[in-house]
């Protein structure tokens, strides 16, 4: 097996987390730091599991409270499932004043 001389898809994985890395040194706090790491995670995590962060992310923070411990590992991106309706960001769409009057 010969593998190609380039290494596109990995700096591609990567290109994410190189480019918040520079974009968030304005954060200038580790507290800071390690808020965006907080919110990045799941994000990243729900990426490289092949489901939609925003339809996860909105899925689970949904859930999150009213879920017993052995039903909270149903929760991480790996193991999610759709809840039977989960909104999508088409759900929170608001029609303006502008086309609702024409």
């Amino acid at each position: 097996m010969r593998l190609p001389p380039d290494n596109s898809r990995s700096e591609n994985s990567i290109r994410i987390v190189a480019l918040g890395r520079r974009n968030f040194r304005v954060a200038q706090s580790a507290d800071a730091g390690d808020n965006v790491a907080l919110v990045y995670s799941p994000i990243a995590s729900s990426e490289r599991a092949g489901a939609d962060p925003i339809a996860y992310l909105t899925d689970a923070l949904g859930r999150v409270d009213g879920v017993s411990a052995a039903d909270s590992l149903e929760l991480p991106p790996d193991r999610w499932r759709p809840s039977p309706k989960t909104s999508t960001p088409a759900d929170f769409d608001v029609e303006s004043p502008a086309t609702a009057a024409s």
